[in-house]
């Protein structure tokens, strides 16, 4: 048996252990997958994590998201590379949240602290969404609110250089990598102030066709304000542009975001999983 780097050439051998969506996040900056393999190249196992807080004045730190095996030798040999690697990052604490009951015995097994929690992720229904915006039925956003696709490069650039001296980022540890292109322009909002950008909420469509919240932000005197009109602009974007059958999922990573949630959608949770932490050296 042997340990793989998995990277754009070789990533399709591996596609029946790693989702389609994580197979895209391999192209981004801090996601790494490893693979085990038989001698032969018969795939065994692959594991995909991410470095969090790597380019910032914090601690780094590691979340799995996703480790899947065909037996016990692949499993083990995955997560002693996995542990050497984090090492060499001095990462600090390992994550990792699963509904798998087998991944968490595997993670448990490998020195992981786990537990039953809330899932931070809601899936919304294109319903759900639609009862949110029946909220602003009959009328209109603030002129200031506009689609991304309105906004020109310089102004949007200005708005995220600013968020990354504040270390804000939201989910997307890369932010200051990624271009306009990965985001739904059509749907993500921004708010404007004397021409200048000073919130957004930004949207990802995965290759699963999943709607994600990736970066949900505002600066100003009237910043909560501006955080429901931009989710409310997003959702009204969603409800126009997909079909019925197209999931939104946000995930609630701080204390703005769940309140938000809890105000437009407060029957809606998140799955029972697992947790599980563990302290690297």
């Amino acid at each position: 048996m042997e340990l793989i780097e998995i990277i754009d050439e070789n990533i399709a051998d591996f596609e029946d252990y790693i989702s389609v969506d994580l197979q895209s996040d391999l192209e981004r900056s801090f996601f790494y997958g490893l693979g085990a393999a038989e001698k032969d190249g018969t795939p065994l196992g692959a594991m995909v994590y991410e470095l969090l807080d790597y380019d910032s004045d914090e601690d780094t730190k590691s979340r799995i998201h996703s480790f899947e095996v065909k037996n016990d030798e692949a499993a083990k040999l995955l997560m002693s590379a996995y542990k050497d690697r984090v090492s060499e990052e001095d990462v600090v604490e390992s994550s990792y949240e699963t509904k798998d009951e087998k991944l968490n015995g595997y993670m448990k097994s490998a020195g992981f602290e786990s537990g039953e929690c809330e899932s931070p992720e809601i899936v919304l229904t294109m319903g759900d969404v639609k009862k949110m915006t029946s909220m602003v039925a009959g009328k209109k956003l603030p002129p200031y609110i506009q689609s991304l696709k309105e906004v020109s490069l310089v102004p949007y650039r200005d708005f995220i250089k600013n968020c990354l001296g504040k270390g804000r980022y939201g989910l997307l540890e890369d932010l200051a990598y990624l271009p306009l292109g990965f985001f739904e322009r059509d749907v993500s909002s921004c708010s404007m102030a004397d021409g200048k950008v000073d919130g957004v909420f930004l949207v990802r469509k995965t290759p699963s066709g999943a709607i994600h919240a990736c970066f949900f932000t505002a600066f100003g005197a009237d910043y909560q304000k501006n955080l429901g009109l931009l989710m409310m602009h997003a959702a009204l974007k969603v409800t126009e542009l997909y079909q019925d059958d197209v999931r939104v999922v946000i995930r609630r990573h701080n204390d703005n975001v769940k309140r938000l949630t809890d105000k437009f959608f407060p029957n809606i949770k998140g799955e029972e999983i697992c947790c599980g932490r563990r302290k690297e050296s």
